[in-house]
């Protein structure tokens, strides 16, 4: 059984808990204690069993920062940022509102929905609120509407401080997620179990506080060590390089190379992390290798990985894109070349790492492109060096086991083509050893075009003219724009740090006007540079009417007529939330998880609320 630990920064954050714990019987136990004295209360919660802890805003962020247990914590609702806000509807003072960039984006769709005009005052760490709180001091704001560190010295130097009070939803759905994440830790770390003993590299597996679970025989005997005496115990009892602390706590991979027992050894902690919080750490150890990794060449990369695309990844909503998944599926189970034609951009590369992943093939997925390198440079990439100071082996040895993607072969030197038919000859013919590789190679021009035209081996092509497929353009893909736009900026907000949930009517018209010569790599640079522009939560035409320009396209005009403000005069809370909920989700045409979404709520707690405010769902 779990052990949760509240520790509320104010007490009537845990009378809230201690209400939750009572109606919904929620196994918890609640302690109160702000930021540094919470701090102590987390530490003393690890020697005491818990498993993990729910807090609230900075006290939640200093002890995630002091302590290995996972931290739960508790959001700011839209449903709190409305109550608070609506509390001081009629206030003819200034207000500001200080929190975290997340929670102002919500407090700002608020403000519109309520039609009440406040002040931003957004911070990264604590260190900005004495900052923020003088700039709003001399811009005439009166009341701070915050967190409680925010709130308390606002009212030191002489400001109106609310909180914003977390209500039942936010601490029900901290509880719900704290469960979540024990119920996910135990079934991830039953599945990490299994993978250890089929790893070839030397591997231990830990829990997050070093706790050796599982280690295979390879690491054992590498480190000289027997594992019925490290299982269960510390792994730093090995060696102090073992130690996965700063891993652990910092959620980073760390790798470094350490002498041991006379030969040099490669360690790589790699931790697991579900839901922000890690579960375990992978230990690799193995003999420190003298020249591996990536040859670069003028900025021609030979990628050796193993890539994480798989068929699921590839959207293929559209009838073409089906169609060429359901061929590709077939063709992964063959050891025969394979010859992907498509535009620049359409997705070749990602297509074939998708058939790669989806083959029994063991080994790496070796990537070489033979566009923008003379022909010396793509020799001794495809081929290696056995002379020198640093002799390297080529694209065609370490593809063994695995597959070796050839990009724009058509642009390969015609003094390389036979060398290559030559060395790559017996994996031109089906060839199931374990030391063959598949061939897969990409074009954007027929190759029978090439051949006549001279610029390719007739005896290459032969050989390689098993199956082919080809990738739809964009523009014969239309139906699958909507979903590479939403993966897009998924991937964007990651690297940006965003919270972007859409596009307005009028750009995502203008998008889908467009013909994308490009194809979806320049969908994808496009939806980047968007979400890099704007401040969401939809990306808006003012924010990137410079980028749609620059697309040589016609713009359209989609404006909505839809009231976008709440009106508040003469009504009670539940009233003002009901209508602020309903006005929700009719500008997102009652999609409950974009509602919930805006709200800042998760589904659970939104079907909830429907339900208790009789608001029928016309839609999920």
């Amino acid at each position: 059984m779990e052990k949760i630990l509240v520790i509320a920064p104010y007490s009537g954050l845990a009378d809230v808990f201690n209400e939750v714990k009572q109606d919904h019987n929620k196994n918890i136990d609640i302690q109160i204690g702000n930021l540094e004295d919470g701090v102590e209360l987390a530490k003393a919660a690890e020697s005491n069993g818990y498993n993990i802890i729910i807090s609230r805003g900075a006290t939640a962020k200093m002890i995630r920062e002091n302590c290995s247990l996972p931290v739960i914590n508790i959001n700011i609702t839209g449903y709190d940022i409305l109550r608070t806000v609506a509390l001081m509807k009629g206030y003819q003072g200034k207000i500001g509102i200080m929190s975290y960039f997340n929670v102002i984006h919500g407090a700002d769709s608020i403000s519109k929905l309520l039609d009440i005009d406040l002040t931003f005052l957004p911070i990264n760490t604590q260190s900005d609120i004495k900052k923020e709180l003088d700039k709003a001091w001399k811009d005439g704001v009166q009341v701070i509407i915050g967190d409680v560190i925010s709130t308390t010295e606002a009212e030191k130097m002489g400001l109106h401080g609310v909180l914003i009070n977390s209500g039942k939803e936010a601490c029900i759905e901290a509880i719900e997620e704290a469960e979540e994440v024990f119920y996910y830790q135990r079934l991830e770390v039953r599945k990490l179990l299994t993978l250890v003993s089929n790893i070839e590299e030397g591997v231990f597996l830990t829990s997050r506080s070093g706790e050796c679970i599982q280690a295979n025989s390879k690491a054992c005997t590498l480190l000289g060590v027997e594992p019925d005496t490290l299982l269960h115990k510390n792994i730093n009892k090995v060696s102090s390089f073992l130690d996965i602390s700063q891993t652990s706590l910092q959620q980073k991979t760390e790798e470094l190379e350490i002498p041991y027992n006379g030969r040099a050894i490669h360690v790589r902690k790699v931790p697991v992390v579900e839901k922000s919080v890690v579960i375990a750490v992978f230990v690799f150890v193995k003999p420190s290798p003298a020249a591996l990794g990536i040859q670069r060449k003028r900025g021609r990369v030979v990628n050796y990985s193993q890539p994480y695309t798989h068929f699921n990844h590839v959207v293929a909503n559209s009838e073409k894109m089906s169609h060429v998944i359901s061929s590709a599926k077939k063709l992964s189970k063959s050891n025969l070349p394979l010859l992907i034609y498509g535009e620049h951009g359409s997705g070749k590369t990602v297509l074939a790492q998708a058939i790669h992943n989806e083959s029994s093939r063991t080994g790496g997925f070796v990537t070489v492109s033979c566009r923008d390198s003379s022909a010396e440079e793509l020799d001794e990439i495809l081929f290696g060096r056995d002379k020198g100071a640093y002799p390297r082996s080529g694209a065609v040895e370490r593809a063994k086991g695995g597959t070796l993607f050839i990009k724009e072969i058509g642009s390969m030197p015609s003094s390389l083509q036979s060398k290559f038919l030559t060395h790559a000859g017996k994996e031109l013919v089906y060839n199931s050893s374990n030391e063959s590789f598949r061939i897969i190679v990409s074009n954007t021009i027929p190759l029978d075009i090439l051949v006549n035209e001279g610029l390719l081996n007739e005896n290459l092509y032969r050989s390689l003219k098993s199956f082919s497929i080809t990738v739809p353009s964009l523009r014969e893909r239309e139906e699958d724009i909507n979903d590479l736009i939403r993966w897009f900026i998924a991937s964007s907000n990651k690297k940006l740090g965003k919270q972007i949930v859409g596009l307005s009517n009028e750009v995502k018209t203008f998008l889908l006007e467009y013909d994308w010569p490009g194809n979806v790599t320049q969908l994808k640079n496009i939806i980047y540079q968007m979400c890099l522009v704007s401040n969401g939560p939809f990306i808006e035409n003012t924010d990137v009417k410079d980028i749609l320009q620059q697309l040589d396209h016609k713009e359209t005009k989609a404006k909505s007529s839809t009231n976008s403000a709440v009106n508040i005069t003469g009504k009670t809370l539940e009233e003002i939330e009901k209508e602020a909920i309903l006005l929700v989700m009719k500008l997102e045409n009652f999609n409950q998880s974009r509602v919930a979404k805006k709200l800042g709520v998760n589904r659970t707690t939104l079907w909830r609320k429907l339900k208790e405010m009789d608001i029928k769902n016309q839609s999920v």
